[in-house]
C-alpha cells in the first residue's frame, strides 16, 4: 500500500539502476477511486479463511524426504516437454521485444521477471495439487499459460512504477520537452522540440532510448508515441 510518489525514496541513490526495484512485484489497481460503503455489499458463499488455512496448511505440511545422514532430498516437479517448450517460447518472444526496443530498463524488468515466471509456474502446480485439482508431479502447459499471464501482469505494473519514479527524477529541460512533444511525433520533430527547449540532439536521442518503454513507445522505425 505504498504511496506512488514514496516510490522514489525507495528507488534513492543507485537502488534503481542496480536491480533492487526489479526484484519487487507490483499491484497496481486500474481503479484506483476511492469506494463507498455499500450496505448491500455480498459475502462470499464460503468460509474463505478456513479455505485458504486449509491449502496453505497443506502446503506448509510437505515434509520432504530425507537420506541416512538426515539431509533433505529434493523432490522434482519436471517440466511435460510440451509446457517446456511454451516457457522457451515465451522467453524467446520476450527477447526479441527487449533486444528490439533496446532499453535498458524493460531488459531489467525482463531478465528478473524470467525466473519469476519459473517460479510461478512451480507455485501454481503445487497450488492446483493443494486445491485437490491436479497432482504435482509436473507442471502442464496450461499452468505455464497462466504463469505467463501472471508475470506479464507484473511486467505492466513494473513498467508503470518506473513511470511513475521517472517521472520524479526528471530535469526541468527533460519535463519541459515532456510537456512539449506531441502524443505522436518522429525523431525529426521531437529533436526540433528538444532544441527549442534547450536539450542537444543526441541528449534527446539517448533521453529517447533509454525511457522507451517507459515514457514512450515506437510505433514504427523513427516514430513514436508518448506513454
Amino acid at each position: 500500500t505504498i504511496q506512488p510518489k514514496v516510490l522514489s525514496e525507495l528507488a534513492a541513490g543507485n537502488r534503481n539502476s542496480n536491480g533492487f526495484t526489479e526484484r519487487f512485484l507490483y499491484v497496481v489497481p486500474d481503479d484506483q477511486t476511492k469506494a463507498k460503503w455499500n450496505s448491500e455489499r455480498k459475502s462470499p458463499s464460503f468460509d474463505i479463511l478456513s479455505a485458504w488455512r486449509e491449502i496453505v496448511g497443506k502446503l506448509t505440511g510437505i515434509v520432504p524426504a530425507a537420506d541416512s545422514g538426515g539431509d533433505i532430498m529434493p523432490e522434482g516437479v519436471p517440466f511435460s516437454p510440451d509446457a517446456l517448450q511454451r516457457l522457451y517460447s515465451w522467453q524467446n518472444e520476450s527477447t526479441e521485444r527487449c533486444n528490439a526496443e533496446g532499453s535498458d530498463t524493460l531488459t531489467a524488468i525482463a531478465s528478473k521477471l524470467e525466473i519469476y515466471a519459473v517460479r510461478f509456474c512451480l507455485l501454481l502446480a503445487l497450488s492446483d495439487w493443494a486445491c485437490g485439482a491436479k497432482k504435482k508431479k509436473a507442471i502442464e502447459a496450461a499452468t505455464v499459460d497462466r504463469a505467463i499471464r501472471l508475470t506479464e501482469y507484473f511486467r505492466v505494473t513494473a513498467t508503470r512504477v518506473q513511470g511513475i519514479i521517472g517521472e520524479d527524477a526528471l530535469t526541468d529541460v527533460q519535463l519541459a520537452v515532456m510537456s512539449e512533444l506531441p502524443a505522436t511525433f518522429t525523431t525529426a520533430e521531437g529533436v526540433a522540440i528538444a532544441g527549442k527547449c534547450g536539450m542537444a540532439e543526441r541528449t534527446f536521442k539517448k533521453f529517447l532510448r533509454d525511457r522507451r518503454g517507459v515514457f514512450f513507445t515506437r510505433d514504427a522505425y523513427g516514430s513514436y508515441s508518448k506513454l
